[in-house]
């Protein structure tokens, strides 16, 4: 949407322009109506954010929502492009950067943490930015409008009707607004929408002076101008950017009043006008008018334009050229600009594929191992071709959200992150599966681009990054269950299309990482799957939190145990007498709010004999004291 308004606001301007440009023309031989028309036409197409444009429009504007802003923990935004076509992400003083939040891995080197939390796509962003201009524009002015009735109510008194039921009586009008004097307003003025009022400042005026004054007041209610000028806030609101549509309110504004006079004046003599500019130079406000009102602030060039444009007696032509001009030009002009991704076109062997959701240029294998092999040779510097191979490996299943890459003295970190609607089902060491895949990836694309020395993965939910993989292409092989992968047969992969499919068959048959797990890390596993039985679904373990203590249960421990938190699970320790318990301390974090707390979790192997919240740092220090004497 934001690119829609974007683009009316574009188009729309080319109308305001050539309008403010020939109005002084169209006042002279057809009449302000005309111009308040034509005004009225364009704040109508400005309030519609549906563009019209032709299939091949002349004038093509980049869509953004191919990017990603992530905002830096401690610095400034950092911004990257994703879905489309995939640039490096760059920090704030333009040098590459990484887009990781959260706790790293241990095995990770600091060089490719960045800190960042949760990201947006740069389309969101705008248009949130654009719906909160919208929004403070808006309401900022009809806070005014409702703060000016609400200040005036006091001082405002019901007048004499005689003048004004003669008036309306004249204009042939049905409705009736109210007629009210105040003390606090220096000119005349129409305001409200449902009970409309005209407004006459505390001063004396002739009968004949009141007569013109209501008159011309009264034309603005019978032509709705105070629903018009509410109109074209609304138009203003949504286009609070566009420096053209602020000109286009105010001279609207200007022109109903040109109108206005050009009613009350019609068919009158010179004398006439000359008497009716005096009274409205009378009755002009020094101040600004109140939004939404019909009020006039007497300006020196305004109210001379004004003044010649109630002296002009010259006959005025029929303007309906002008609404036409303006329709068409409004209506051909949405049509000639189109606000998208536009399709990337490239000639010769060597074409380049942007990430998803673009049609790409590259012809279409007839397999997996063609589509990738085809990107054999990839430099990390080319951006969109690294994108197509990350959105080609199918491997994980998940929504590819980002990707960056990082240069630190010729050593390029690649970090991909993937977007997924919660983390329960990927905490810590029970996302094998994914964790397979992740290996799988690496393993792929370290043979496509042969200038990456390290391969990032992190997984994200929209409370930011929690569980991730690193992969160095030195120490590949290094890696339980990649002992096949050593440098030399990971280069050698894409020396033809037979070794590359033969490699593919070689990561596809990687076996699942929790196949590999040694006994210990099994154990660790099957812990963790308690201890998230114990914390609920929205806290988790916090990185590299863990203090274990090996603790023989005495039967004085398990009749008086140390630590007032264990209690009440006295039945739970007299059971294990005699025997060692593991005892590990955790920070335990609600990812949701950030709070956090600290777990004690006793276990006998793998299994879990009784767990307390400590609480406070305070209870925890204690808790590591008690243990840390017992061991």
């Amino acid at each position: 949407m934001a690119a829609d308004i974007f683009t009316v606001s574009l188009t729309a301007s080319a109308g305001i322009a050539v309008l403010l440009f020939i109005s002084p023309f169209i006042h002279k031989r057809y009449g302000a109506r005309w111009c308040c028309l034509a005004w009225l036409i364009l704040a109508l197409r400005l309030l519609i954010p549906i563009s019209f444009e032709l299939p091949d429009a002349p004038l093509h504007i980049p869509a953004p929502s191919s990017h990603t802003v992530m905002l830096k923990q401690g610095g400034s935004p950092g911004l990257m492009l994703t879905d489309g076509s995939p640039e490096q992400s760059s920090s704030a003083d333009g040098s590459p950067g990484s887009a990781v939040t959260g706790t790293e891995p241990a095995s990770e080197p600091a060089s490719v943490s960045a800190g960042y939390i949760p990201f947006i796509t740069l389309e969101n962003l705008l248009f949130g930015i654009w719906a909160l201009g919208a929004a403070v524009f808006f309401l900022f002015h009809i806070c005014g409008y409702l703060i000016f009735r609400r200040s005036i109510r006091p001082y405002c008194r019901a007048a004499a009707s005689t003048e004004l039921d003669a008036v309306l009586k004249q204009l042939k009008l049905k409705g009736r607004p109210g007629l009210f004097r105040c003390s606090n307003i220096t000119g005349p003025m129409l305001t409200g929408f449902f009970r409309p009022a005209v407004l006459l400042p505390d001063l004396d005026y002739t009968q004949e002076e009141l007569s013109v004054i209501l008159r011309h007041e009264l034309t603005h209610y019978r032509r709705g101008d105070i629903w018009y000028k509410l109109l074209l806030l609304a138009a203003n609101s949504l286009h609070w950017f566009n420096p053209l549509v602020y000109v286009m309110r105010r001279a609207a504004c200007r022109d109903l009043e040109y109108a206005c006079d050009d009613l009350v004046v019609k068919n009158s003599s010179l004398e006439v006008r000359k008497h009716y500019s005096f009274i409205i130079l009378k009755s002009m406000q020094n101040e600004q008018a109140p939004v939404l009102t019909t009020g006039f602030s007497g300006s020196g060039n305004d109210a001379k334009k004004r003044f010649a444009n109630i002296l002009n007696r010259s006959s005025r032509k029929n303007g309906i050229w002008v609404l036409a001009s303006i329709l068409v030009l409004t209506g051909v002009g949405s049509t000639l600009v189109a606000c998208g991704n536009g399709q990337a076109g490239a000639t010769g062997d060597n074409r380049e594929s942007p990430i998803a959701g673009q049609e790409t240029a590259l012809p279409q294998p007839d397999s997996k191992a063609e589509t990738l092999y085809s990107y054999k040779g990839t430099d990390t510097g080319d951006n969109s071709k690294i994108g197509a191979i990350i959105q080609a490996l199918d491997y994980t299943g998940l929504q590819v959200k980002s990707f960056e890459r990082q240069t630190n003295s010729g050593h390029y970190v690649i970090t991909v992150n993937y977007l997924i609607d919660s983390r329960v089902d990927y905490r810590s060491y029970a996302y094998a599966d994914i964790h397979t895949a992740l290996k799988k990836n690496a393993a792929v694309m370290f043979s496509l681009i042969p200038n990456a020395g390290d391969i990032s993965f992190r997984l994200y939910d929209p409370y930011g990054t929690f569980a991730g993989s690193y992969y160095s292409r030195e120490h590949l092989s290094e890696q339980p269950g990649l002992e096949y992968f050593t440098d030399d047969k990971v280069k050698a992969a894409t020396d033809s299309l037979e070794s590359f499919t033969a490699y593919l068959d070689k990561v596809a048959a990687l076996q699942n990482t929790e196949d590999v797990y040694s006994e210990e890390q099994k154990e660790t596993v099957e812990r963790e799957e308690q201890i998230y039985t114990v914390i609920g679904d929205d806290r988790e373990i916090s990185v590299n939190s863990g203090v274990g203590f090996t603790v023989e249960i005495t039967d004085e421990f398990a009749a008086n145990p140390p630590l007032k938190e264990l209690e009440g699970q006295k039945g739970a320790l007299a059971q294990h007498t005699g025997q060692k318990l593991n005892f590990l301390i955790y920070d335990i974090r609600n990812y949701k709010t950030d709070d956090t707390t600290f777990y004690l979790f006793a276990f006998d192997g793998a299994e879990m004999v009784v767990d307390a919240d400590l609480k406070t740092s305070a209870a925890w220090q204690k808790a590591v004291q008690i243990l840390r004497g017992l061991e």
